[in-house]
């Protein structure tokens, strides 16, 4: 093989690793984006269940409030 050729060789194998690495660079930037995004939605998701819970609570408190009405329009 000619000197040339390996050299040309080791050029193509530069040239890919350095795509490569690039390619991992923006890789890496997408991943941390989504872990962010996913850590967020964590987040939201949390508040939506304490939201429920609490609204929950609310709509127990009222119906009891309710009965409690109707069992006092009962004794009249």
């Amino acid at each position: 093989m000619s000197f040339d050729k390996l050299e040309e060789k080791v050029q193509r194998a530069i040239d890919t690793i350095t795509l490569l690495q690039m390619e991992i660079e923006v890789l890496k930037e997408q991943n941390n984006k989504l872990t962010e995004k996913g850590q967020q939605d964590a987040v939201y998701h949390e508040t939506l269940i304490r939201e429920n819970e609490e609204l929950k609570a609310e709509k127990t408190s009222r119906q009891e409030r309710l009965r409690s009405l109707l069992d006092r329009m009962d004794e009249v």
